[in-house]
């Protein structure tokens, strides 16, 4: 996901403004490549999220011990979705009533299965 329409027909650029910084994320493709032997630039037009998700894979199953990529890298990994956020909501365009769908999207199944699943409850904080 790189761009989003807004409700006034403009696009939202999220590779611009999420982290788009292209040295920075040249450096942490550049970093993951050489953390996992890759040859040639395999991680060179790597989005953001794709890169994160190599990082963690990664970690997750082994390839990498914990800790061995930079913590720089790690925060510049991190700091991408973050950014995502941040634009989207920032933009007069899109609005709380876009960002409240979206939550709502994202939320109801789980609410959902909270209610029926006993004496559980889910409380979400904001």
């Amino acid at each position: 996901l790189t761009s989003i329409e807004s409700g006034a027909g403009g696009m939202l650029n999220l590779a611009s403004s999420a982290g788009g910084d292209d040295a920075a994320r040249n450096d942490a493709a550049l970093d993951l490549s050489e953390l996992l032997g890759l040859e040639g630039p395999v991680l060179a037009g790597a989005s953001w999220a794709a890169l994160l998700d190599v990082a963690e894979c990664a970690v997750i199953f082994g390839l990498t011990p914990e800790g061995a990529l930079a913590e720089t890298t790690w925060q510049a990994l991190l700091a991408s979705p973050l950014l995502s956020a941040r634009a989207l909501i920032s933009d007069s365009t899109f609005g709380p009533q876009v960002a409240g769908r979206l939550v709502r999207l994202a939320l109801s199944p789980c609410v959902r299965a909270a209610h029926s699943v006993g004496d559980e409850r889910l409380r979400v904080v904001v």
